[in-house]
């Protein structure tokens, strides 16, 4: 049975902006969080919270091999929700398609309601999900849906943060894992867990920010970081041994 969806008036398109990825696979995420802490201030909503992501991708992982292969041009598809953040049985998604030029990137972003327990333990093979990403998708006058199908949900913790100085967004993400994924498509699939620490950094307009200096000195490494694309080879890898 497919759960009922309730969307809002009209997906919020927010300004093309530029990222910049600070990663550490040995820092803790308290240490993290009080480095940046130094130079930014909790965001005032959402300051801390538990995301899952559903990513969605071709039979033959496209995003994923671009992610891969370096591709200048990319594009996620994705179901985001903060877990716990329900009211009664109901919690709030978000479609994100996010296209990436370089370092810059732009994203569609539409919200529905939907039930908790189905976002938190749904099966991915469940066709709910493909329903849900084409219905938010028409909704949003941005149809991706066809050929797409669900293949793996990352969860993380999140503190957010807004940067005084240049007005930009902060993130620190740690406790990455996949919890799901698709057995019709990584048969083979296991649960995995990564001890990255990512540090994310997000402005329409800045190119350097004040902490990015003291992130690398703590051993941070600026990459092209993706959990998607981490995931998504760690699982192919299990898959194929």
């Amino acid at each position: 049975m497919f759960p009922r969806f309730h969307f809002s008036a009209s997906a919020a398109r927010p300004p093309l902006v530029r990222e910049r990825k600070y990663v550490s696979d040995r820092a803790g995420a308290a240490a993290t969080r009080a480095l940046v802490s130094a130079w930014a201030s909790p965001a005032p909503d959402f300051p801390e919270g538990e995301l899952e992501s559903v990513y969605f991708d071709t039979p033959d992982l496209a995003a994923a091999r671009a992610k891969a292969d370096g591709d200048s041009l990319k594009r996620k598809v994705r179901i985001r929700w903060y877990r716990g953040a329900a009211t009664g049985r109901r919690r709030t998604a978000w479609l994100e398609i996010k296209d990436r030029v370089g370092s810059a990137r732009d994203k569609v972003r539409h919200a529905c309601e939907c039930s908790a327990d189905f976002l938190d333990s749904a099966p991915l093979r469940d066709p709910a999900w493909t329903k849900l990403l084409r219905d938010l998708a028409a909704k949003a006058g941005f149809p991706v849906g066809h050929g797409l199908f669900p293949m793996l949900s990352i969860a993380y913790r999140r503190y957010r943060f807004t940067c005084p100085e240049t007005g930009s967004r902060i993130s620190v993400d740690w406790a990455l894992h996949c919890p799901r994924a698709n057995p019709d498509f990584l048969p083979f699939a296991r649960e995995v867990a990564s001890p990255a620490v990512v540090v994310e950094a997000k402005s329409a307009d800045v190119w350097h920010w004040p902490f990015g200096p003291a992130l690398e000195g703590a051993g941070f490494r600026i990459e092209s970081f993706s959990k998607y694309g981490l995931f998504t080879e760690r699982l192919k890898q299990g898959a194929f041994r």
